[in-house]
């Protein structure tokens, strides 16, 4: 079975963005052990996107080890693409946090 592509959305990068930074200046390297833990996810994704359960409105999310963090995404099966659609804190309502997008 070929790999899935991803593709990100504006925000979802942007948001990957603002925690890379904010972990940063957290401790040096930690942005990058961050990123690390994002990219593995990423690629687990990539090999089988239906490992994940549906959580609401046909999103599913995979969370990062060691980061309360969660990559939000959908499966679009006619073109064999994940979309990206917002990497979260845990500690914020996806409801309420990105539903109007």
């Amino acid at each position: 079975m070929p790999a899935w592509s991803v593709q990100f959305s504006i925000e979802a990068i942007d948001e990957l963005q603002q925690a890379i930074q904010y972990y940063n200046v957290q401790r040096t390297s930690l942005g990058i052990e961050f990123m690390i833990q994002f990219e593995k996810q990423i690629q687990l994704l990539t090999l089988n996107p239906f490992t994940r359960a549906v959580r609401y409105l046909n999103v599913r999310f995979a969370l990062l080890n060691r980061f309360p963090y969660a990559i939000h995404y959908v499966i679009k099966e006619e073109t064999h693409t994940v979309i990206v659609q917002t990497v979260l804190s845990t500690f914020k309502n996806p409801e309420t946090n990105w539903k109007e997008r």
